[in-house]
């Protein structure tokens, strides 16, 4: 994992730690699953336009429908 992303210092060493916390919401046939996300890691490893980052935090939103 962590060489995935880049997440190595000179020494080859890296620290990353992830969590998720979804939930889930039913109205009727339709199940909504709000999600966010935060990770962080001891180099700077995320990419945000020009500069690189140690911490990423997102937010996504899925929908599932049952017939």
């Amino acid at each position: 994992g962590v060489g995935a992303i880049g997440g190595i210092d000179d020494k080859g060493d890296a620290d990353v730690f992830a969590t998720t916390l979804t939930g889930s919401i039913s109205v009727g046939s339709l199940t909504i699953k709000p999600e966010l996300r935060a990770d962080f890691a001891s180099e700077k490893v995320f990419t945000d336009e020009d500069k690189n980052e140690d911490s990423l935090f997102s937010a996504t939103l899925g929908a599932i429908y049952s017939f």
